[in-house]
């Protein structure tokens, strides 16, 4: 009896440790399950919000083939990948072949360039289907600016030495002979000397074209940094990347032509954009978005570093945040066109003239400026614009006690008036007065 007593508690004790082994397997079966699921979630999470679309520019003195490496690495990841082939004639007629490509997109995109690219992206990358901007060593002017001027701020190599070569037509092209030294000198000498001269001329006015609306300010960026780039200077490059607050990869030692030469960074970049364009978008939401204030629709955004705009939906102003108040950002405004030789016409007070009647209302004062030679084109191709102008910004304080410098944007004005896009940067200066103002 008591051998069956022991031999039941140790059947018994067999199966409770069974049980308890059974118990742990599947637990750690449960946990494996449920990470896999875990993992299963964040990855159609991530698919759900990864950008399908690509779209490559290229920069100057180069061609849409420089990119296949680039090419064949995002194709083979699944991505739907567009190369522009600029004609590089004019800046113009640049960005339009890049519009060109982007209305072929069947949804959102990332859009992508390479040096001289870069200012074309910025101006064609208002286009709605853009979701995402990536600089690869490229130029991020900004309105109002041309990457001629932005490229004294940090001279390169390049700039400095007797490489860039003109047609006595007006189109630049580098001297074959240097093409590998200053351009591309980490590829091999064989591919070098094969794209120095396979090089496509570029219009020498294309570098001086100034940005009427720089789409990074109201969309995500990445930036890649050429850390041995003498064609546009690296410091350039990371200069351009934190005034965007774009996020910054660097690259050390690749050279101008790092599109071609480092195929995998570049890619990997581009494919980090594309996975996270439109969280970033939904997160900037948060502090921007579409406010309606009675009748009116104002879309308003707010950047990392706080600077605010908003545009009328409705009529195309836009409203920048001053940092001083009205009378001191007027003065700064003042000296600022007396250092350009623009024309002040009038400084209306509007609060002023308030006054003189018995009323009130916040300091509010209307700038009138502009410059004959610039205005004159303008007239002559759209007579219209005389309504709009001479150019005018207006600075007043809120109700709230917030200073505030408004004005047309330089695209309403376009679309309202019908004007051609070459003469563009006649007005647009307006968007740079109205930033520097604002310090």
């Amino acid at each position: 009896m008591k051998w069956s007593n022991e031999m039941s508690d140790s059947l018994r004790l067999m199966r409770a440790v069974r049980a308890i082994s059974q118990c742990r397997w599947i637990v750690l079966l449960l946990l494996l399950a449920g990470s896999a699921l875990s993992a299963q979630t964040a990855s159609a999470q991530t698919e759900q919000h990864r950008i399908r679309n690509i779209v490559l520019v290229h920069g100057a003195w180069a061609d849409g083939s420089g990119w296949k490496g680039v090419y064949d690495i995002l194709a083979k990841d699944g991505f739907n990948v567009s190369i522009v082939q600029e004609p590089e004639t004019s800046f113009q007629e640049d960005v339009a072949a890049t519009k060109r490509v982007l209305a072929q997109q069947d949804g959102p995109c990332i859009l992508v360039a390479h040096s001289y690219g870069g200012a074309v992206i910025t101006e064609a990358g208002t286009d709605p289907s853009v979701a995402g901007l990536v600089y690869i060593a490229a130029h991020m002017p900004d309105a109002g600016e041309n990457e001629a001027d932005d490229g004294k701020r940090f001279p390169s190599d390049l700039s400095k030495s007797t490489v860039i070569k003109k047609t006595a037509d007006g189109f630049t092209y580098l001297d074959p002979a240097q093409f590998h030294e200053y351009f591309a000198a980490d590829v091999s000498a064989d591919q070098a000397a094969f794209m120095a001269r396979s090089q496509v001329m570029n219009a020498a006015n294309s570098f001086k074209a100034v940005i009427t609306t720089a789409a990074w300010r109201s969309k995500p960026s990445w930036a890649l940094i050429a850390g041995s780039d003498r064609a546009i200077s690296p410091d350039l490059e990371r200069w351009y990347a934190t005034r965007a607050n774009s996020h910054k990869a660097e690259v050390p030692g690749a050279s101008h032509a790092v599109y071609v030469s480092r195929p995998k960074e570049v890619a990997a970049l581009i494919e980090e954009a594309a996975s996270q364009a439109l969280q970033k978008a939904s997160v900037d939401a948060d502090d921007g978005g579409l406010l309606r204030v009675g009748l009116r629709s104002y879309q308003f955004t707010v950047r990392e570093s706080g600077e605010i705009s908003m545009t009328n939906q409705g009529n195309g102003i836009i409203g920048k945040p001053s940092n001083h108040s009205v009378e001191e950002t007027v003065e700064k405004l003042k000296n600022i066109l007396q250092a350009k030789g623009v024309t002040l016409f009038a400084l209306v007070d509007h609060s002023g003239e308030a006054a003189k009647v018995g009323m009130k209302m916040p300091p509010t004062k209307l700038l009138i400026f502009g410059s004959p030679k610039a205005g004159t084109p303008l007239m002559l191709a759209a007579p219209s614009i005389a309504i709009d102008l001479p150019l005018k910004i207006l600075v007043s304080e809120d109700a709230q006690g917030k200073v505030w410098i408004s004005y047309n944007s330089a695209a309403y004005l376009q679309e309202r008036h019908n004007l051609p896009a070459d003469l563009l940067q006649n007005i647009a200066v307006v968007e740079s007065l109205a930033a520097k103002a604002s310090e």
